[in-house]
């Protein structure tokens, strides 16, 4: 039987590697810049064909603990205020959510409100949005969801099921009968997954900064020494704050896209054929 989910693909390997090389290399730069040490003063001394193995080993870490923690920051966040794109396409309620939030998730959808506001004065339009598909085609994909699920299914709550949690039953549903579309599914995923781990990534070395920058205020009010402005801080923490919202904006394009090609995915595939017990009951009663 073929394998319809690949397990693991180059993109799902780059998708951790890349965001925890970058944090391992920003930490060493954050280093010698600050206090003139590289990572590699804490690394002991090994041959140079053992270091790269150990890099890339730390790196995929790193980075699948950037993933974790970045599915529940930045995407948990962005769903916050924007809602699902799979509910916003479809005009499905609810969309963003207004109960009341505590202080970490105040915190990080701060973050966002930034990333949205840098890239909408750098690019004039509102990319992070979610705009709904026409009104015909939206019709039509609500009246295949609502056979999908009172037919297939027997749902006697079809009202929720369509507008809270439909996506991850179509999603199985495209794997299992829309072979076509499952490789580009597949890609959004990862590149989505590349996208909000990296933006994460630049977000910690954009506190780093922060968190160095005000030691030094502190220690130079302590110790009354002489506090200097720093050019390369300043340049570090602009570009990280940058990057950031840039990435932001690539992870909310890709996660559209990914959610966009499954519903699509499952309008051109779906199509309700009675069962057999079906046709014989119809029979029966006529």
């Amino acid at each position: 039987m073929p394998t319809k989910q690949n397990p693991f693909s180059i993109y799902d390997f780059l998708g951790y590697l890349i965001p925890g090389a970058i944090l391992l290399l920003s930490a060493s730069g954050l280093l010698s810049i600050f206090n003139n040490q590289s990572l590699d003063h804490y690394i002991p001394d090994l041959p140079a064909t053992y270091q790269a193995a150990t890099f890339l080993a730390a790196a995929y870490i790193a980075g699948h603990v950037i993933g974790i923690v970045s599915s529940f920051s930045i995407e948990k966040s962005y769903i916050r205020l924007n809602g699902y794109p799979s509910r916003c396409f479809l005009k499905h309620e609810p969309l963003g959510t207004d109960a009341p939030k505590t202080k970490m998730e105040k915190f990080w959808d701060l973050h966002l409100k930034v990333a949205q506001t840098v890239c909408g004065a750098i690019l004039g339009n509102n990319s992070y949005a979610t705009d709904a598909l026409k009104a015909p085609i939206v019709q039509i994909i609500n009246t295949k969801l609502e056979f999908y699920f009172s037919k297939e299914h027997k749902s006697s709550n079809l009202e929720k099921i369509i507008q809270s949690e439909h996506f991850h039953h179509i999603y199985h549903y495209c794997v299992e009968n829309a072979p076509n579309h499952l490789s580009k599914i597949q890609n959004y995923v990862a590149l989505y997954g590349l996208m909000r781990n990296t933006a994460f990534t630049c977000l910690i070395a954009f506190w780093l900064i922060i968190v160095e920058s005000f030691t030094q205020i502190v220690h130079a009010l302590f110790t009354s020494s002489t506090l200097t402005f720093s050019t390369p801080r300043l340049i570090t923490g602009s570009a990280a704050l940058l990057c950031f919202s840039i990435l932001y904006l690539g992870f909310v394009k890709f996660y559209k896209r990914y959610s966009l090609e499954i519903i699509m995915a499952f309008s051109v595939s779906y199509s309700y054929k009675p069962k057999a017990h079906e046709s014989f009951s119809k029979k029966i009663l006529s």
